[in-house]
């Protein structure tokens, strides 16, 4: 009897820990208080206009559904399919609880690496939405709790659990629903029409050059990654990678940087959309110098 209790006694928590493990997987990690900063900031953003909060209520009064888990957000998708929800994860915004109990030269490391990138990705999502809203498919940005913005929003998580939360209490990024350009492109390439997208490139050219004069540059721009279309148009829906630039900018060599990965897969699958896009940069930064001075 002694064994059977200790088995007993050894099996629930294991049981336990188990079970917290699958609905960690099934939910791909989402949890409510994931989403709600345990350190909620004051509003410092200017008043929103009677148009703004009637046009974003009107989007917000829809159920949204879980798509997917990124380094910083989870996402989710209106009934819709016009718009996309992005809750931030705090778990990676703010350091641990234990911080606040137990002093460690680990803990403090922690506490101001946390607050280092929590920096960063609110510098980037500010340059997005005052500078790039259009080229980003950004509607509405709110980083700090709300009261005008208030209302109960519908989510339902990756088991199909309805969740019921204010949006007013919530830190989220909302934006339009882009296709990825990725498939896209490799469809074009396997029926020999990659000649179709040299206007999506015409476009990506002039939002290289519209980043290069606002010296706002990013480290991930690819293909496969962050790139959508929207009406035929180019749209980086990931804002998380933002930063201005310092000093003296030559175009040129702005666009191609920025444009660095973007090359590496067309030289490698369409030779022809490579040598398109860079005619395309060489041309607009001609015409600039020859409009100076």
């Amino acid at each position: 009897m002694k064994i059977k209790k200790i088995a007993y006694i050894l099996l629930i928590p294991l049981l336990g820990v188990l079970i917290g493990d699958l609905c960690q997987k099934q939910t791909k990690g989402f949890r409510l208080q994931n989403v709600f900063s345990s350190f909620p900031s004051e509003p410092t953003h200017p008043p929103l206009s009677q148009s703004q909060v009637s046009s974003i209520q009107e989007i917000l009064d829809q159920p949204f559904y879980f798509m997917k888990k990124g380094q910083q957000c989870f996402a989710f998708l209106s009934k819709d399919e016009k718009y996309v929800l992005k809750l931030f994860r705090w778990e990676k915004l703010e350091p641990p609880f234990w911080t606040n109990w137990i002093t460690t030269k680990k803990g403090q490391s922690l506490i101001q690496e946390r607050k280092k990138k929590k920096d960063f990705d609110f510098t980037s999502y500010k340059l997005a939405y005052t500078e790039l809203k259009e080229e980003t498919g950004l509607l509405f940005v709110q980083l700090e709790p709300n009261k005008e913005l208030n209302i109960p929003l519908e989510l339902y998580d990756n088991i199909r659990i309805k969740h019921v939360i204010q949006s007013g209490n919530l830190a989220f990024i909302l934006q339009k629903k882009v296709e990825n350009f990725a498939p896209y492109l490799a469809q074009k390439i396997l029926e020999g029409n990659s000649s179709d997208l040299y206007p999506f490139f015409m476009e990506l050219a002039y939002l290289l050059q519209n980043r290069s004069t606002k010296k706002i540059s990013d480290s991930d721009i690819s293909l496969e990654y962050n790139m959508g279309i929207l009406e035929g148009k180019p749209v980086l829906f990931d804002i998380g990678n933002l930063s201005r630039s310092e000093g003296p900018l030559h175009a040129k060599e702005f666009m191609q940087k920025e444009a660095k990965l973007i090359f590496a897969t067309l030289n490698k699958e369409a030779p022809d959309l490579a040598f398109f896009l860079q005619t395309e940069i060489d041309k607009i930064t001609a015409q600039e110098l020859e409009s100076k001075p």
